[in-house]
């Protein structure tokens, strides 16, 4: 038994499973994720950087870039950086592991005051997905508390928001200035102090303390902890260095003020920028919605923020939403223009609906499909179902064109459906398959990972909707073909019988 013909014999069931194909399929298109650009490849090459104590840059070579040695090196005066290309084919996963191995077992023989080594690695969801400018007024002594306590902080608890960064200002710093002649003179040893000075800003958790004489008897368990924090820089200048000397008449003790502070202006008044970014499954369209709704409940409601204005450069949310909606314009002028196309040549409403609802049907099928191998909806794949809107219509032409002939022959709804479907059953299935071995080269290019990888974000929704198409044009065409009416064109050919007697007689 063919497949239009168990179609036809099985309506329940087709009509099951298009119910089915609809309401998942809306599920999911309100499910997937909404990104600019597809994640999951990352380009064959990483940055690992060694974070140093200001010093020679002749120096950090000899110290650090030489232990490490056998990468490309980038040395400077604060830090040293390292670039690692991949071959093309590379496990990224395996390289990083390797890397950050190479990176610990060189980490001891690295002079003091050498940071813990960081790795880099691109991807394009790493990338900020809001830039937000925040002014704030000249004379604010603690913006960047305010702006990190008010705004970073709220911005961080909201879902799908993996971090936000503050550029333009730093967090106030303590400079301790030791004056050495002075210390000398009270018999100071320095770097004893400063060891002295790293221990004792310290928490630290003791245990429990438990008031119960016994199992039964009353009382309570008291968790302790010692604190040995400063609180403020009186704490600081106050803290004896030894007898009778306090660190406030060996040292100037401060916050620091950077000489040389980056410059950041919105509109002439100073600012910050904050940098959001998001996490790799998060929805960009809604997070961004929901950290624009924050900003603005924040800037309305704290009384921190008086006087703090902000304003959005930069929104990946509202680009995708712009992109997408252009793109859909796009594909519903595209049906239009197919629907009337149809129903100039079919003449019939009934045939012209029916190869009409193939493409919603075969594009939700594809989302479908996205979905569930873990993909998201993203420019790239928008372009692919594009693209496929006017291709998933073919085989439904196809074999429609072909039941309405056999019907104007005078064929019973039913057999007409079986037969005409079955008829060109091979034909349309070696056009499809023929037109996704099209697609291959250019899904599968080994020689360019990179390619390959955006090649086969667009190329593969197409692929996902011929095979849908196929499969909606042996299926529900056929069945759906034998609950129609009779076509208006087997009326407009019964007059040629009479036309061709005369014809002949004469």
């Amino acid at each position: 038994m063919s497949l239009p013909a168990l179609a036809v014999r099985r309506p329940i069931s087709v009509l099951m499973s298009l119910l089915a194909l609809v309401v998942v399929g809306l599920i999911t298109w309100r499910l997937i994720p909404v990104q600019l650009l597809p994640s999951g490849f990352s380009r064959p090459v990483m940055w690992a950087g060694v974070p140093t104590l200001p010093t020679a840059p002749a120096d950090n070579e000899r110290a650090v870039a030489e232990p490490i040695e056998d990468l490309r090196t980038i040395v400077r005066s604060d830090r040293v950086t390292f670039r690692v290309e991949m071959r093309a084919n590379a496990d990224s996963g395996t390289t990083y592991a390797q890397l950050r191995d190479r990176l610990d077992r060189a980490a001891p023989n690295l002079p003091e005051g050498t940071q813990q080594a960081w790795i880099w690695r691109h991807n394009p969801n790493d990338d900020p997905v809001m830039i937000v400018g925040v002014t704030y007024p000249p004379g604010a002594s603690d913006a960047f508390e305010t702006v990190r306590d008010a705004l970073s902080r709220s911005i961080e608890r909201l879902p799908g928001v993996s971090s936000v960064e503050i550029n333009g200002l730093e967090a106030r710093q303590i400079h301790i200035e030791i004056d050495d002649r002075a210390a000398r003179a009270a018999g100071v040893d320095t770097a004893a102090l400063v060891q002295r000075l790293q221990r004792d800003n310290f928490t630290m958790a003791l245990g429990t303390l438990d008031t119960r004489l016994g199992p039964d008897a009353p009382g309570q368990r008291i968790r302790v902890r010692a604190l040995s924090r400063f609180t403020d820089l009186e704490a600081i200048r106050a803290l004896p260095v030894r007898d009778g000397l306090p660190l406030g008449d060996i040292a100037r003790v401060d916050f620091w003020t950077d000489p040389e502070p980056p410059i950041h202006r919105v509109d002439g008044k100073p600012s910050v920028s904050l940098m959001i970014y998001k996490e790799a499954a998060a929805n960009t369209v809604g997070m961004t919605e929901r950290v624009q709704a924050e900003l603005e409940a924040a800037l309305a409601s704290d009384p921190r923020l008086e006087g703090y204005t902000a304003r959005t450069f930069f929104d990946q949310g509202e680009y995708i939403t712009s992109s997408i909606d252009q793109l859909q314009v796009s594909a519903l002028f595209g049906g239009a223009l197919a629907v009337v196309i149809l129903m100039l040549f079919l003449r019939t409403l009934g045939m012209t609906l029916l190869v009409t609802v193939a493409i919603p049907l075969c594009l939700l099928a594809t989302i479908l499909t996205l979905y569930f191998l873990g993909d998201s909806l993203n420019v790239l794949s928008m372009m692919g179902l594009m693209l496929s809107v006017g291709m998933v219509i073919d085989n439904a032409i196809v074999v429609l064109e072909n039941i309405d002939r056999r019907r104007r022959l005078g064929e019973p709804p039913k057999v007409a459906a079986v037969e005409g479907a079955r008829e060109v059953a091979l034909a349309i299935t070696l056009a499809t398959l023929t037109t996704l071995v099209v697609f291959l080269p250019m899904i599968l290019l080994g020689e360019n990972p990179m390619l390959a990888f955006y090649m086969g974000k667009i190329g593969f929704p197409v692929c996902y909707g011929l095979l849908a198409s196929l499969f909606v044009a042996l299926v529900y065409i056929p069945s759906g073909a034998c609950r129609l009416g009779h076509s208006t064109a087997q009326t407009a050919e019964r007059p040629l019988g009479p036309v061709m007697r005369r014809v002949q007689d004469g």
